[in-house]
């Protein structure tokens, strides 16, 4: 039960609730009742879209902070890594990993080259799912069998047609080690949970794999380097894999917060599911201590690493007892593998991967002979019958069944499950504490008709305001309900249209319209040109800059706070529908609101449309919601950048349910949900959930022409 503090009408101080009931869990984790609530003259409200992008900056830096990097020793450090492996690994959907299936090569055509042959080879990852990498063999080995190479490729236009890639590749061959090429991947079905990640890590696994099933290659020694996008996969690999016997991380390794942005994000290739939450890259890079780790930095975003990471892990490593296995160079140039840079590469795979400790840095080869011809590498074609797409791989993959519901108690159960997903979803364990007091003053403005109306700033999570306006019915109408009425213009609407509002506020209504993040002055087109780099305290290696355009910009805000919440935990929607229920909290907690049901409506944007349906699967306060999706659901999301039609990401929401199976969990309210895209096995399924409960009269689905 929620129980209103009452106070002196001049100050009302709300303190923090301690009986709450099992559906309020989040109100108990928040406390924002603890928050003071002041009106009157000498307390005048201010806000701005300014101070919004303001608060919104602050969250973003608390938000990025780096996890503690502690040093740890003997089977503490073991215990430790492998929990992070493990965590790693299930957010990957790689754990458990998958069945190691037949390899199952097949070889193109070779490329004569002086020092190697070069062959294209498709190997299978997932059944019927294949990947293609370069197979370099060199024709003199001074060693039978031969250490191996693998190469991850980054984010480089023409991919591993690169001449400086190509030189490092043929280089390595030239010293007698068999180099095989993984190229950069981008495919993810996040909504489903499988990352950029999922696929780069397991088929750098197979490489591994395919590396060892070589007669010619000493499956004992093999080493992995990469720059850029191709030092992230041996960021990864080096954490997860313990073959390796050395990395060459070049242009990579940093805190994430050195390549995540409040205004923009970077590739996309970087952001897997809940990393932020547990660890940082450095970490990452030395989960198989004492692998040999080798750190490569320039002018982009590991600028800091030097200072920042480095020591930390040169402390770990002594303490451990290998002081020699890592190493970290910086060189002032921009973001390339250039020679000084892969010499220095070949010199720690000779000493750790070869296990010549008396290795000398030597001269890369002059005037290297490369495939020159374009697209001759990337087009070269390596069939394979009965190959399938990756795409349909996960979407077989990931079929669920929805479970019959028969009875009352089979909902409840269903209700209970879908809940405490629904929590982690949507990141409840990352809220932040609200640090800020709410308050309300009376206004008079023009629209309003006579009817008395509040401005309000509710204290939401951190530093979050949520401003807003209440608008009351008159003196003589008791309040018959409370309605929160959610809009992308947010308490705007009410002087764009305020007559339907009246209407209701006139009918007995409590009307609320508030200003949740990523609407009115949080809306990304309001936020354009107040948040960008130069807005942070922290100052970031590298930045990455903003556009002049206002469309580009807000565009820009919408894709990062979308990726970085997939880092965070923290979806987008997770944070609206936070907002919501902090609107409740104060709601409930004022005295002058009799207690009346709490309807929330929101019809013009599937965003907050998405917000309320899934905030009101976890709060019981919700007694009904009207919600508009425009045509969307999480299965036919379209870019959230073209709003109201898309949807923000909530990774791996589609593991448990679209819209119709999270309805389900209010199938004892009252819901109306309009232009969802047509699924009639979906409708009919829901509309049973609510029969079952003899709750027919309370599903309306609606469909505009």
């Amino acid at each position: 039960m929620f129980h209103p503090v009452l106070g002196h009408r001049s100050l009302l101080v709300f303190r923090p609730i301690n009986a709450i009931g099992r559906g309020c869990l989040f109100a108990a984790a928040f406390c924002i009742c603890a928050a003071a609530a002041a009106r009157g003259d000498d307390a005048p409200i201010t806000w701005s879209a300014d101070q919004a992008a303001q608060r919104m900056v602050e969250y973003f830096e608390r938000m990025s902070q780096p996890k503690a990097f502690e040093i740890r020793t003997n089977q503490e450090r073991e215990s430790h890594n492998e929990a992070i492996r493990k965590r790693l690994l299930r957010d990957l959907l790689l754990d458990p990993l998958p069945e190691r299936i037949s390899l199952d090569p097949h070889y193109s055509e070779p490329i004569a080259h002086p020092w190697c042959t070069i062959r294209k080879v498709a190997y299978q990852l997932w059944p019927g799912v294949y990947c293609r990498g370069l197979l370099y063999m060199p024709k003199s080995m001074p060693e039978k069998p031969a250490p191996g190479m693998l190469c991850t490729v980054g984010h480089f236009w023409n991919g591993y047609e690169d001449a400086d890639e190509q030189r490092r590749y043929l280089t390595f061959a030239k010293m007698g080690y068999v180099v095989f090429v993984t190229p950069q991947v981008h495919h993810e079905d996040i909504l489903r949970g499988y990352s950029y990640q999922t696929y780069m890590v397991w088929n750098n696994i197979r490489a591994l794999d395919f590396l060892q099933s070589l007669p010619e290659v000493d499956g004992k020694r093999l080493g992995v380097c990469g720059l850029s996008g191709g030092g992230l996969q041996a960021n990864m690999l080096a954490g997860l894999d313990n073959r390796l016997k050395a990395a060459t991380i070049a242009g990579m390794t940093c805190d994430f917060r050195e390549v995540s942005f409040p205004h923009a994000h970077h590739c996309a290739c970087n952001h897997y599911p809940n990393v932020m939450t547990y660890a940082d890259a450095p970490e990452i890079s030395t989960l198989n201590l004492p692998l040999a780790v080798q750190y490569l930095t320039m002018n982009d975003w590991t600028g800091h690493f030097a200072a920042d990471n480095f020591p930390t892990i040169q402390t770990l490593y002594r303490e451990n007892g290998v002081p020699d296995r890592t190493e970290c160079l910086y060189w002032p140039t921009g973001h390339i593998y250039d020679r000084p840079k892969r010499e220095r590469t070949y010199w720690w795979m000779e000493k750790w991967v070869r296990g010549n400790r008396r290795a000398v840095i030597v001269p890369e080869p002059e005037n290297i002979e490369i495939v020159s011809k374009p697209n001759a590498l990337l087009n070269w074609k390596v069939d394979v019958p009965h190959e399938r797409e990756y795409p349909d791989y996960i979407r077989e993959a990931s079929k669920r069944e929805t479970p019959a519901i028969e009875n009352a108690e089979a909902w409840k159960a269903y209700r209970t499950r879908m809940q405490a997903s629904l929590r982690e979803l949507l990141g409840e364990a990352q809220i932040l504490p609200h640090q800020e007091k709410s308050s309300f003053k009376e206004i008079a403005p023009a629209w309003a008709a006579g009817l008395k109306v509040e401005e309000f700033l509710v204290a939401g999570e951190d530093k979050i305001l949520i401003p807003g306006l209440i608008i009351y019915p008159p003196k003589e109408k008791n309040s018959s309900a409370v309605e929160i009425y959610l809009s992308d213009d947010g308490r705007a609407a009410a002087e764009k249209n305020p007559q339907p509002i009246l209407e209701k506020a006139r009918g007995g209504a409590v009307v609320v319209l508030p200003d949740l993040r990523f609407s009115g002055d949080y809306a990304p087109r309001r936020l354009a040109g107040h948040i960008r780099q130069g807005s942070l305290k922290f100052r970031m290696a590298s930045g990455m800059g903003t556009s002049n355009d206002t469309k580009a910009q807000s565009q820009g805000i919408v894709g990062a706070w979308d990726r970085n919440g997939i880092w965070w935990n923290r979806p987008v929607t997770g944070m609206m529908a936070t907002d919501l229920r902090c609107v409740i909290d104060f709601l409930q907690n004022d005295r002058r609101i009799n207690p009346a049901p709490v309807r929330v409506t929101a019809k013009d944007t599937a965003s907050l449309a998405a917000a309320a349906l899934l905030a009101a699967c976890l709060d019981p306060r919700i007694a009904a919601i009207d919600a508009d999706f425009a045509g969307c659901s999480y299965e036919k999301a379209g870019p959230w950048e073209n709003t109201p039609k898309g949807l923000p990401t909530v990774a791996s929401i589609l593991r448990y349910g679209d819209l119709w199976q999270w309805a389900a969990l209010l199938a004892d309210r009252r819901v109306a949900l309009r232009n969802l895209p047509k699924n009639d096995a979906d409708r009919a399924w829901l509309e049973g959930a609510f029969g079952t409960m003899g709750a027919t009269q309370n599903l309306t689905l609606i469909e505009n022409p």
